[in-house]
């Protein structure tokens, strides 16, 4: 039988679904530049990417703060200063303005994400963070869920509304981080025993962190290239919306049992699901999924989003948990950043990458994504051998 998950974490678990049911500034981003603050296509797309350039930046610095400073005051930090921003930014009107209030966004509100995940590596024995990390990733999307659902409404009521309820979500969970999470670093002792050196001297996470940018590029495709691609082949912003939306619907109704099959563990405490083999597998299917595209019909475009998200709630638990794993005590929150910041390169390039190929290769480029899915997959399989001898002994769970 499984043990139940500290307390604290089920602090952070309701604070961020909290926080991303409130979530719908970001979502709503390029409507409110367009519409209320009447920039063209060409300038909404820019301050958009500045905000997935703040948010990679916001990877490093939350990282770096949460191993020197703590991870209880990275989080304040990002959280508080997050809704200061989004309050400064409601009132932003120039273009100017906009810009820096945009990537002060993605800087700021997005530091507290390394913080977190370090706080989980902390507190969560390391046999059951695969389950932990899935749990807040299935918290974290249902959230989305919501907002994307209610984000819509509130714009209609005005986008004051929208910029407020989103700063209330984000001071809620600071609240509860303020008042019920203590400071859950490791003790200098154990912070000065397990180090043995950065990330930049860490070869076989570098290689990770390579493949984990591999497939965020190729999820970066279901935003601007697939719509782009769609509108290509004359379907409609509706045709857009109900094929994507089968990933949030997916997600929330099997990530649960996704993430109790990862957990699963044998006498001796190793994972039934070796972690290289699934991440392997779960490559296969994003690329696969990716692929499917390329059939340019509506059937193809749902198919696809169904075979990659599938990919997704698989490779999510694992990734995080394999982070966590393979970080030096000293680390965790530098590595976490590391990580997030892999994500947020993704976030920058992938659309520009993707849309820019979409014009010479049609539909071509969901050709090449599949190939470097299978690309990546085949990478994740060959780290296999490595992989267990680095985190064979921090994958079996702690004594209870």
């Amino acid at each position: 039988m499984q043990r139940p998950l500290p307390r604290l974490f089920w602090v952070f678990w309701w604070g961020s679904i909290v926080n991303r049911m409130g979530t719908v500034v970001v979502t709503y981003l390029t409507f409110y530049l367009t519409r209320e603050r009447g920039l063209d296509g060409a300038e909404a797309g820019l301050l958009v990417a500045l905000y997935g350039l703040g948010a990679t930046l916001a990877g490093w610095l939350g990282g770096q703060l949460a191993d020197r400073w703590g991870r209880r005051p990275t989080v304040l930090l990002g959280l508080g200063g997050g809704a200061v921003v989004i309050g400064l930014l409601s009132r932003a009107r120039t273009v100017p303005e906009l810009t820096i209030g945009v990537f002060l966004l993605g800087l700021v509100a997005e530091t507290y994400r390394p913080a977190v995940n370090a706080a989980i590596a902390d507190i969560v024995p390391p046999g059951d963070r695969a389950r932990a990390f899935g749990l807040q990733y299935w918290a974290v999307n249902l959230g989305f869920a919501v907002a994307a659902a209610s984000g819509g409404f509130l714009a209609r009521q005005g986008y004051e509304l929208l910029f407020a309820v989103d700063a209330a979500t984000t001071l809620a969970y600071a609240a509860l981080v303020f008042l019920l999470v203590p400071e859950t670093r490791p003790s200098a002792a154990t912070r000065t025993g397990a180090a043995s050196g950065g990330v930049l001297h860490d070869a076989l996470f570098l290689v990770v962190l390579g493949l984990c940018l591999a497939v965020s590029l190729i999820f970066n495709q279901a935003g601007a290239t697939m719509a782009a691609d769609m509108s290509r082949l004359a379907f409609d912003e509706a045709d857009y919306g109900l094929a994507l939306a089968l990933n949030g619907v997916v997600i929330v109704a099997l990530q649960p049992f996704a993430t109790a099959a990862i957990a699963r563990r044998r006498a001796d405490g190793s994972p039934v699901l070796d972690p290289a083999r699934t991440l392997a597998f779960a490559a296969t299917l994003i690329g696969a999924g990716f692929g499917m595209y390329a059939l340019g019909t509506l059937w193809g475009f749902a198919l696809g989003v169904f075979i990659w998200t599938v990919g997704e709630i698989l490779m999510a638990p694992i990734n995080a948990g394999l982070v966590a794993a393979m970080a030096p005590a000293a680390y965790r929150g530098r590595y976490q950043g590391a990580f997030t910041a892999a994500h947020g390169i993704a976030t920058c390039a992938g659309p520009l990458m993707g849309t820019a190929l979409l014009g010479p290769l049609g539909a071509g480029v969901w050709l090449l994504t599949c190939f470097v899915g299978v690309l990546t997959a085949l990478g994740f399989a060959a780290m296999g051998p490595a992989l267990r001898r680095r985190v064979g002994v921090n994958a079996a769970p702690e004594p209870s």
